[in-house]
């Protein structure tokens, strides 16, 4: 019964939206189509509900409704509306978030519930996502009237109801991403400030070249990195790990293809092969698990049919390619410092070397991941990118103990 319902409404709102979207309709008509549906559908739930407490939410809505004009045609428009193929599991009825956020003193929120469709659909079970566009006065725990109305509809569809109302978030006012910024930003002036100072040693090292005598000039090549230059171990400590931030010579170790006669070189195609099919298996996933599909059926059924699409169902075991790569060259770069130590190795200063080497850039992605990705996106399930980040917050400390797979123990993966 549930479902009919859900039908009739999206036949109703649908014609609704038409309304509002032609202007060729005389203003007074569309008003009156507004007027008589809003006062038979809306406006009821909202004195019923709310007015009885003086919220503001519920005032601010029933003075928009009553009123009319654009507004109020902006907040039933952007508001989602049950679509075509609900059948095969389209249950993101998502609005224009775009209109509304861009409209004054409106906002998005979403309404998601667990929503079991075995009667309804082939598809088991999902999640139901509603977006409304709501005045600022309506917060999380005042939308309970479009809860009980989706309740209503849909019966025992649908379990426990959650609303997420879109937050307009400042990073001017967040310390976390102020430190970030300068972090990072010290870390851009080291980089560039080696780079210059290389780029200054090298042009006095091919001035002195060009003031030899042509005789005594080496036919050899004048190496391109600094390591290989005769006076770069003459330089102080610190001069060298300056010159570690050099963008030059770290592009040049980066695009350097040459290989060491002591490379297992097959080792690299594999590598390139398995970060691609990480990166596809994970951008499928993504997907998936999205929550906008609209043809949710299609996306996980029709291409199980294709044997190609086994790369992308079986990419989960991608990783355990790095398992062997890591544990294969840990062995093999063992042995050969044993061969040459007369089998013995310094475990504690190699896990010292590891971690040093490691860590670092982890963590400058865990202070980018936590405080600056929240910022660089919004939209109905931005929240769920925002609530990943959230762990980082209580757990950081777990990363560079390295014990994130361990603790907390009350999750599947690590943080």
């Amino acid at each position: 019964m549930g479902i009919f319902i859900i039908l009739s409404m999206a036949c109703c709102l649908s014609s609704a939206q038409a309304s509002l979207e032609n202007d060729d309709i005389p203003s007074s008509i569309m008003m009156s189509f507004w007027n008589d549906w809003i006062g038979e559908n809306i406006l009821p739930s909202i004195r019923d509900g709310e007015v009885s407490n003086g919220s503001q939410c519920s005032q601010e809505l029933e003075k928009i409704f009553t009123e009319g004009g654009k507004k109020r045609n902006i907040i039933v428009d952007a508001t989602g509306k049950p679509s075509s193929g609900i059948l095969e599991g389209n249950i993101a009825w998502l609005g224009d978030y775009r209109q509304c956020v861009d409209t004054t003193d409106l906002h998005y929120c979403l309404i998601s519930a667990p929503i079991q469709l075995q009667s309804v659909s082939n598809r088991m079970s999902g999640s139901l996502s509603v977006g409304v566009c709501l005045p600022d006065e309506c917060m999380e725990k005042e939308i309970s009237l479009f809860s009980r109305f989706i309740k209503l509809m849909s019966g025992d569809l649908i379990g426990e109801i959650r609303v997420i109302c879109n937050e307009k978030m400042n990073p001017s006012g967040d310390p976390g991403f102020i430190c970030t910024m300068v972090v990072i930003s010290l870390l851009c002036m080291l980089c560039l400030s080696a780079t210059a100072y290389e780029s200054y040693r090298n042009h006095l090292n091919s001035f002195d070249e060009e003031r030899k005598p042509i005789l005594q000039v080496k036919t050899s090549k004048i190496p391109c990195n600094i390591d290989q230059s005769d006076n770069y171990k003459d330089l102080s400590a610190w001069r060298r790990c300056i010159l570690c931030f050099s963008l030059t010579r770290s592009v040049n170790q980066i695009t350097n293809t040459t290989s060491g006669k002591d490379d297992i070189q097959c080792l690299h195609g594999m590598r390139v092969i398995s970060m691609f099919w990480i990166i596809l298996g994970h951008s499928f996933s993504f997907q998936q698990n999205s929550g906008a599909l609209a043809d949710v059926m299609w996306a996980y059924s029709f291409p199980a049919k294709w044997f190609t699409s086994q790369v992308l169902y079986n990419a989960y075991i991608a990783l355990d390619t790095f398992f062997f790569l890591g544990g294969l060259l840990v062995a093999y770069t063992s042995f050969k410092y044993m061969s040459n130590s007369i089998g013995r190795v310094n475990w504690l200063v190699a896990i010292v070397h590891r971690y040093i080497r490691i860590t670092p850039a982890m963590a400058v992605v865990i202070l980018l991941y936590t405080f600056v990705y929240p910022y660089l996106g919004e939209g109905p399930f931005w929240y769920k990118r925002i609530e990943d980040t959230q762990d980082c917050y209580q757990w950081w400390w777990t990363n560079f103990l390295y014990i994130n797979n361990f603790v907390p123990s009350n999750t599947s993966s690590g943080v």
